[in-house]
């Protein structure tokens, strides 16, 4: 029936989107128990489960490492608030390293942003 399959539907049923919420909600804790009150998240994805308990800031994929707008941008943000980069691997960015910190799950990773 139509009811069944709008609870079942195995990527976007209501059981699904309630195991998604639960994984959002555990996604958030590890990253504010390892980051600091007034840090800076940049990510291009998940940027909606960590605010507004932390600043966002939203990228629209992996930027190039040539960008230097960007890069430029990136360094002043990190040297005015702790700054992390959220996603799945390490970006390279030249003229930046990137610090793996605490134990993010769900194979994603959190890294501090340090303008070298």
């Amino acid at each position: 029936t139509t009811l069944t399959r709008v609870a079942n539907d195995p990527t976007e049923g209501l059981l699904r989107q309630r195991e998604a919420l639960a994984e959002n909600r555990i996604r958030a804790r590890a990253v504010i128990v390892a980051t600091e009150p007034d840090a800076v998240i940049v990510s291009h994805r998940m940027d909606k489960v960590f605010f507004p308990e932390r600043a966002v800031v939203h990228v629209a994929d992996s930027p190039s490492t040539a960008d230097a707008t960007f890069a430029s941008r990136l360094r002043a943000l990190a040297d005015t608030a702790p700054t992390y980069w959220y996603a799945t691997d390490v970006p390279a960015i030249s003229g930046f390293s990137f610090a793996a910190v605490g134990d993010i799950p769900f194979g994603e990773r959190l890294f501090r942003v340090v303008p070298q």
